[in-house]
């Protein structure tokens, strides 16, 4: 537990709600546990059509620490960036509304972010593909601190060995948002984002400590079925963080073809056969960064893999990845 003067300090815990009647009270009470209490908790209803809104409301009404705001639907983006508008917090927590935290979270991050005096602080992710939103049972580790500088964060994030893009289980100095907003209409919200994020802190620890559970569902985006064109999103915004970062510190460009074939599988494993033909202008990239790629003993293995599959062509590669994620269901 923290004792007294550590918890003089607000944290703002943030939650965009949309659509998880099934999830939110568990989500909602996973960070009612947390042991670190002084907390305000800000639910933002993003124009749910199932009852969403009216649990946001009775949660309102059982804790003082939280606040609903109710929405039209405006997407992910801007339920967040409304968020932000009402931290009082000095500092920022992200929770999807459909995944859960361990009690020792944000208390964990906090110590630690203190301790090493870091602007940003994150944490390990459990993944799971439990249909059940319940915690895992897993014991609170101490776990070593890695820190970073924020190009060193951005190439381990490119590389995702450790942690990827997504913004939520992180705990933030408030100040790093005040001239950052995530892109309003835009899938992987978060590539557009962290990077710029992490280019604002002056330091960032990593600890391999679970504090985040995360759940993988069918119908969230990286678990969807068929392209569409708001998928290719996440391309604009690699193109945007070669232009503004990786031409700057070419000590990235290693982890950055990794991330790139990282997505081209997403891409590839989502498309339907009739749809591989739009996948041409990446493959492009796709040819001439290959090679590298496979050779990189840093890279993820499906990354490598994905690498040694490319020359078999794209009908080929779709049908090695279609039977190895069936064999893997």
């Amino acid at each position: 537990m923290a004792n007294n003067s550590e918890r003089t300090e607000l944290i703002s815990v943030i939650v965009p709600v949309y659509n998880v009647e099934k999830y939110l009270l568990a989500s909602v009470q996973s960070v009612l546990n947390q042991t670190y209490e002084r907390l305000e908790i800000i639910l933002v209803d993003d124009g749910s059509t199932d009852v969403s809104g009216d649990i946001c409301n009775q949660l309102e009404k059982t804790d003082s620490r939280i606040h609903v705001l109710h929405q039209e639907n405006m997407g992910l983006s801007v339920a967040r960036n409304m968020g932000l508008k009402l931290v009082k917090g000095r500092y920022v927590f992200f929770v999807d509304s459909d995944d859960l935290l361990f009690p020792w979270a944000i208390e964990d991050l906090y110590k630690k972010m203190k301790y090493s005096d870091a602007d940003i602080a994150i944490g390990g992710t459990y993944t799971s593909f439990s249909k059940e939103c319940v915690l895992p049972e897993i014991k609170q580790e101490n776990g070593k601190i890695d820190i970073y500088t924020p190009v060193e964060a951005i190439n381990e994030m490119l590389y995702s060995r450790k942690y990827s893009t997504s913004a939520w289980g992180r705990l933030y100095k408030a100040e790093i948002f005040d001239e950052i907003r995530f892109p309003v209409g835009k899938y992987y919200e978060d590539l557009f984002t962290t990077y710029k994020i992490f280019l604002k802190a002056n330091r960032i620890i990593y600890t391999e400590n679970k504090s985040y559970c995360y759940f993988k569902r069918e119908g969230s985006i990286s678990m969807k079925r068929r392209l569409t064109q708001r998928q290719f999103d996440c391309f604009e915004a690699l193109q945007i963080i070669y232009t503004e970062v990786v031409k700057s510190y070419p000590q990235l460009v290693s982890a950055y073809r990794n991330c790139y074939l990282s997505f081209y599988i997403r891409l590839m494993q989502n498309a339907d056969i009739d749809q591989l033909e739009q996948l041409n202008d990446i493959e492009k990239n796709v040819k001439i960064y290959r090679v590298k790629v496979a050779l990189d003993s840093k890279a993820l293995k499906r990354a490598r893999a994905m690498a040694i599959l490319s020359f078999i062509g794209k009908h080929g590669t779709k049908k090695v990845i279609d039977k190895w994620y069936k064999g893997k269901g």
